[in-house]
This record gives structure tokens, C-alpha cells and sequence, in this order.
């Protein structure tokens, strides 16, 4: 096994116990020098700025781990089987939860997570620009089962999220989604699909929106507030 992952890396070490043979990567102090990240505006890092990561992996048979740990900013261990199955678990400031998925994001598989909170415009602009950068499709993902205690998007904050999705033969069709917020309830369901006239894909929603005070939840969500009590408002969307 080589490791090579950043500019500072320990050698490989390799160690037996009475049960186990295990080959680790142990880089202790890397500061990924030179490395620039740009996924969103709230997950950057220019190249010329360091951070200090520790990194650990390991091996048993078809079993491997990978721990990722910087301090403040986040704590990842992933365990991956032969069948390229990843389980993790997760801590930082935008996402923190635990989660199962086909690292080839195999279509027969179904990916699950549960998150304690997601931040989910640390990974997404809403504008497409991600989708079209890596031609992102929704033929190609697995069906979604989705639970978020806390959910963040722009300036919107919600709880008790909910999102279940099954992959369809033009692409991905939304079956239940779900907000249990004290400002707000929402039901709803969707569709990710290719158009069968055209090439382009299109996502339409429809939610059954629910509050006891609808100043409240205006306020909740960053808008101005009124007074009055919203109920059964239905909204259609799509694009």
C-alpha cells in the first residue's frame, strides 16, 4: 500500500497484533500546504493558508477505515467494505449525522442518513451552477431516505426534516417530503426527471403548507411579518 494523500505524511506503518494485521497511513500533522478547496462561499480554504489535519487509515482484510480529524472544523470516520458500501459518521459546524451509501452510487442501492444538522447551502449554490459544472443527473443517483433534525438553507432553519426519493427509469421521483417545525408543517411530494420531449431535466414540487401563526413563521423564514393564521396552502413549483 502507498500513501501520498498531502505534502506532509508520515510513513507508512505497518504493525501486527495477536488478531489482527493492519496497514496504516498515519500522517499526524499535515497542514495542507498548497491545497486549495472551493466547494462553496462557506466551505473554502485558499492554498496558501494551512490547517492542521490528522489522518489515519487502516486495513483488515476487505475492511478498511479512514479517520479524518481537524480540530474546530471537522471529524470523519468512514468505514468501507469490498462491496464499496460507506458508513460514516460525522461532526462539524455544516453537517454532523451518520450515513450509509455505494461509493459508485450503485442504482439498485438505496443511500440513508441521519443527520443531527445539515447545512445544506455549504454544499449547493440552488442555482445549478454545481450540477452543471459535474453534469450531475438524477438518472445517475440512488434512491434517498433523507432525516435531518436540523436543516439549514440560506436563511431559512427548519426541524425535522424528512426526504424520501426512488430512483425512476428517467430519474428520481420524490415520494414524501416532510417538515415538523414549531413555525411550520409541510407535506409534500416531487419529481427529478428527464423530459421525454426534450434532454433537459425538470424538478416540480407540490407542498401542503400548515402554521398556527403565519407572522411567526414569515419571521422564522427571514421574511416580513403579518399577522393571521395560515392553513391547507398548497404551492406548486417547478423547473
Amino acid at each position: 500500500m502507498s500513501c501520498s494523500l498531502f505534502a506532509r505524511s508520515s510513513p507508512i506503518l505497518f504493525f501486527v497484533s495477536s488478531k489482527e494485521i493492519f496497514s496504516s497511513c498515519l500522517p499526524p500533522s499535515s497542514l495542507l500546504e498548497g491545497v486549495k478547496i472551493g466547494v462553496s462561499d462557506i466551505i473554502t480554504k485558499p492554498a496558501d493558508e494551512t490547517v492542521p489535519v490528522s489522518i489515519n487509515f487502516r486495513m483488515l482484510g476487505d475492511a478498511r477505515r479512514l479517520k479524518v480529524v481537524s480540530r474546530d472544523r471537522l471529524n470523519l470516520e468512514i468505514t468501507f467494505d469490498k462491496d464499496d458500501v460507506w458508513q460514516f459518521n460525522v461532526d462539524s459546524p455544516v453537517v454532523s449525522g451518520k450515513g450509509k451509501i455505494n461509493a459508485n452510487l450503485d442504482i439498485a442501492s438505496t443511500a440513508k442518513f441521519d443527520f443531527k444538522h445539515l447545512n445544506l447551502s455549504a454544499f449547493v449554490s440552488g442555482d445549478g451552477r454545481a450540477a452543471r459544472k459535474w453534469k450531475i443527473k438524477a438518472a445517475d443517483f440512488p434512491s434517498l431516505r433523507i432525516n435531518a433534525e436540523s436543516f439549514v438553507w440560506k436563511d431559512w432553519k427548519l426541524k425535522n426534516v424528512a426526504v424520501e426519493a426512488d430512483r425512476h427509469s428517467r430519474g428520481m421521483v420524490i415520494n414524501r417530503i416532510s417538515v415538523d417545525d414549531p413555525f411550520i408543517k409541510i407535506t409534500g411530494k416531487g419529481s427529478w426527471l428527464r423530459r421525454s420531449w426534450r434532454l433537459d431535466e425538470e424538478t416540480t414540487f407540490s407542498f401542503k403548507l400548515s402554521s398556527p401563526n403565519s407572522g411567526d413563521m414569515l419571521q422564522h423564514l427571514g421574511y416580513a411579518r403579518y399577522g393571521g393564521h395560515l392553513s391547507c396552502w398548497p404551492i406548486y413549483g417547478g423547473g
